[in-house]
């Protein structure tokens, strides 16, 4: 039998005196454990230790929605941006 696990993702932009800042939080939703991230490196280690390290983790991102992605990073002009880190986590796997 499969095992699945079902989690919440939330993901909000704060303005602070470091400029615009991506905070998240994801959150289990059977045990309701939870854990606050600012990266996209920490919210894979969370999901990491929920389902083993030998785990392989796959985002199903479609091509059109990198390609926009892409798009408004040239518009930012802010090359190690969070967005950007997250496009350089996704394409790499």
């Amino acid at each position: 039998m499969p095992r699945y696990d079902a989690y919440i993702v939330r993901i909000w932009r704060s303005i602070g005196m470091e400029g615009q800042q991506w905070t998240g939080r994801v959150e289990h939703i059977h045990d309701k454990d939870y854990q606050q991230f600012s990266s996209i490196d920490e919210l894979f280690g969370y999901l990491r230790t929920r389902v083993g390290p030998e785990a392989e983790i796959s985002l199903p991102i479609a091509p059109h929605m990198l390609e926009q992605h892409a798009a408004s990073q040239q518009d930012t002009g802010e090359p190690n941006s969070k967005a950007n880190q997250m496009e350089k986590a996704t394409t790499a796997q």
